[in-house]
């Protein structure tokens, strides 16, 4: 079996997360969404080389869709989630 590193979501990723799931107008999308961004997450416990090299120097990213952006980094055997990155937040 394959060795799970601990996986850590700051309190802005939480924050990102819940508001762009209630960003969506149809339950069906954000349930979608939710659930890959969950899925994603547990694949990093298990394989943190996925991701590409994120726009600050330490950082990750992984694409969710279009315009969904996992930002993450690891500290030692932890893989911290930093943010959701959409739409709204890529534009600024």
């Amino acid at each position: 079996m394959p060795k799970k590193e601990t996986l850590i979501w700051t309190c802005l990723a939480l924050a990102d997360r819940t508001e762009l799931f209630y960003s969506f107008s149809h339950k069906d999308d954000a349930i979608f969404t939710d659930e890959t961004i969950d899925e994603i997450s547990e694949c990093l416990a298990l394989q943190e080389t996925i991701g590409k090299p994120g726009r600050i120097d330490g950082t990750k990213e992984i694409p969710i869709s279009d315009d969904i952006v996992l930002v993450f980094d690891q500290v030692k055997k932890q893989i911290r989630i930093l943010r959701i990155l959409f739409a709204k937040a890529l534009l600024k």
